[in-house]
């Protein structure tokens, strides 16, 4: 059967396996393939095959031959494949000079011929449509992306679904749009795509080097899209293509806290700083600068951005943040969560930049309290939600504040000297009390399970004091954490000195254990001096200040014993100031209670690369605890939980126990604190109106 035969009767198949040996070789070399074999047509046997005049916009074409590119790599003019397809793009330079990169690329890289007979073969035979080019070629840029965007640099590879989303905020209708790092393109080209009028639309990029310039290039051109990407690829915030030119949008992902991005250059007289000069340290306000200077009167911008611009305190950052948000230029600013970029965990937002109007106030979105909840992929109906809070904002529709949005004036804005984390201003996010009701009925029916199956075993005692436990007559206490714990740094050293030495607490398990388990994975060279300072004893509670998501931060464990062990510099070590006060076990469930999960969602902002809590915020932690007898019940069932666990890891009886833990710690600390505090809110209430 041949090639023909067998792409035509399994044309599926043919393209995974056109995709399969797409990894087998360059990039730069799949690329001129593919762009070879689009801009031929359909192949077919040479008498019948499109001439070059098709590729030629000269009314007279001079030294043109009865054959197409792809002919030319077909037969291999030049005696191999690799020859054929430097032979074949020089025929397509004089219309696409883009392509001169990919000529010198396939000079001096070599590719297993026999990988190239196969695809050669295959692209003969199939991808007849449009389609079928663009399904191949966004596999091949996703499987690309890996090598040539990382984390380090932030030029992350961001979901389709996402740029759609922020497109439809900006409405397309016609004009200019503008990308200033635009990358592969992809922005550009939902634009075009999601306009009333896509061909009235003028797109407008620039690219920093010569390898993204030829692939937004070629993405274009199976988009059957044009694009001015200015002169030549270079650096947008040093050598500006686009000079003196506004656009009617802008829509762009910079990429994020590159430091050092204007060493050579002086940059303290450019026109674009009009809100303040940005440091060198981090360009992210140099980038929102540029896109606001090149934003028209009327214009609208969507910006992709990490959360450290909505907080930071970096006084020439936070004075520039002011001096946008005071001119009324920003429409509204959206949160997603962390885990939505390709290649990266890094939660982010979005600036909605408007210039057709001054705004007083800004729409803030949380997007972590969107319903549906945001997971591992943004969904048609996150992006409706997003698309449906806008629209009636802007219709003035909107007001007020939820779990999810808020609309804040640039009077509450001064207030909380303009950090824009919306979790600052939008309602918070209470556990409901009915649901805590129902759960005792669970509560219950795990005491019961636990009975038929721990028959014997001394952890069943603890568990069935539970019955006729009454919280209701319990007395309770409130205390801030700073009169009851000191607070203190963990040990940091260089790389170099981790590995051996001392047991040493790592952030890993404080998130994991709600006590340090007798094991360490983590060892550290110290000296008798750091052993004395960075000790750890019994009751000391370590709370981990940095973490990938707010969920996970500042989590509790608890030390029930003297230890010859430190603990890193990612943790809080809060050391009691008397050992009456709070039963270092209980503490363990307070520190895991949907209480104080609460006290650090409302004093956390949104985080950059990852949620962090400094020893100021947690100064202003309430902390609430039962009588001495009480704090102990909780305390030793919860100890005797965790014993049970270490010493039988993986047995039936694990999650069943791992419940009736937290339905312990929610029952018998949530619960309680949460009517108390809602009866001190139905008091306060009471007092105001009268």
């Amino acid at each position: 059967m041949t090639w023909q035969q067998i792409s035509s009767a399994y044309p599926r198949e043919a393209q995974q396996r056109i995709k399969q040996l797409s990894s087998c070789i360059g990039k730069n070399t799949f690329i001129s393939l593919l762009l070879s074999r689009y801009l031929s047509g359909v192949y077919r046997p040479p008498l019948y095959q499109l001439t070059l005049d098709d590729f030629d916009d000269s009314p007279n074409p001079q030294n043109t031959v009865d054959t197409t590119p792809w002919d030319i790599i077909v037969n291999k003019h030049g005696g191999n494949y690799v020859t054929a397809i430097a032979n074949a793009l020089l025929h397509l330079e004089s219309r696409f000079p883009f392509v001169r990169r990919f000529i010198e690329y396939n000079e001096y890289h070599k590719t297993d011929e026999s990988v190239l007979n196969e695809l050669v073969h295959l692209l003969s035979a199939c991808i007849p449509t449009q389609d079928s080019y663009l399904s191949l070629y966004e596999h091949f840029m996703g499987k690309a992306t890996q090598s040539f965007s990382t984390a380090k640099s932030g030029d992350f590879y961001t979901p389709i679904e996402i740029i759609r989303s922020i497109s439809a905020l900006l409405d397309f209708k016609q004009g200019t749009v503008y990308d200033p790092c635009c990358g592969s393109g992809a922005m550009l080209i939902v634009a075009a795509q999601m306009a009333l009028g896509g061909s009235d639309l003028q797109l407008v990029g620039q690219t920093q080097d010569l390898e993204t310039y030829n692939i937004c290039q070629m993405n274009l051109i199976l988009h059957n899209l044009d694009v001015d990407l200015g002169k030549q690829p270079a650096n947008t915030l040093v050598s500006d293509q686009h000079a003196n030119k506004t656009f009617d949008y802008i829509i762009a992902n910079p990429p994020f806290n590159v430091s050092k991005w204007n060493e050579a250059s002086p940059y303290h007289n450019d026109n674009r700083w009009r809100y303040g000069i940005p440091p060198r340290s981090n360009g992210n306000f140099a980038w929102l600068q540029h896109i606001l200077s090149h934003l028209n009167e009327s214009g609208r911008a969507a910006v992709i951005l990490p959360n450290g611009t909505l907080t930071t305190r970096v006084q020439c950052e936070r004075n520039i943040r002011e001096a946008i948000l005071c001119d009324g230029v920003v429409e509204a600013i959206i949160t997603f969560p962390a885990g939505l970029f390709y290649n990266t965990n890094v939660p982010f937002c979005v600036w909605m930049l408007n210039r057709s109007q001054k705004h007083s106030n800004i729409l803030m979105i949380n997007g972590e309290r969107l319903d549906p909840r945001i997971g591992k992929k943004f969904t048609t109906d996150n992006a409706k939600q997003i698309e449906e809070l806008v629209e009636s904002y802007r219709k003035g529709e909107l007001q007020g504040k939820t779990e999810t949005y808020a609309v804040v004036s640039l009077h509450e804005l001064a207030q909380k000297d303009y950090i824009l984390s919306p979790n600052w201003y939008t309602s918070s996010n209470y556990t409901d009390l009915s649901n805590l009701r129902f759960d005792l009925r669970h509560f219950e029916d795990c005491m019961r399970e636990l009975k038929a199956s721990l028959k014997g075993e001394s952890i069943l005692s603890y568990i069935e004091q539970w019955k006729q436990v009454d919280m209701t007559a319990i007395s309770w206490t409130k205390a801030v954490l700073p009169d009851l714990y000191s607070i203190f740094g963990g040990i940091r050293k260089d790389k170099k000195y981790f590995g051996q030495g001392t047991p040493m607490l790592d952030m890993k398990t404080v998130i994991r254990y709600p006590f340090i388990p007798n094991t360490s994975n983590s060892y550290v060279q110290v000296t008798a001096g750091e052993i004395a300072k960075y000790n750890i004893q019994y009751g000391d509670i370590f709370l981990n200040r940095t973490s990938e998501t707010n969920d996970t931060l500042a989590f509790c464990c608890v030390s029930t014993k003297d230890m010859e062990a430190v603990y890193n510099g990612f943790l809080h070590r809060l050391r009691p100031k008397d050992g009456q006060t709070i039963y270092p076990p209980y503490a363990a469930g307070y520190f895991r209670s949907a209480v104080y999960r609460r006290e650090i969602e409302d004093i956390s902002t949104v985080f950059t690369t990852r949620a962090s809590m400094s020893q100021a915020k947690l100064s202003s932690i309430s902390v609430y605890y039962p009588d001495w007898n009480t704090q102990r019940k909780i305390g030793d069932t919860l100890h005797m939980v965790f014993q049970y666990l270490q010493d039988n890891p993986g047995t039936k009886l694990c999650t069943l126990l791992m419940d009736f833990e937290r339905l312990l710690i929610e029952q018998y600390i949530t619960y309680p604190i949460m009517g108390l505090l809602e009866k001190e809110k139905q008091h306060n209430e009471k007092n105001d109106q009268s």
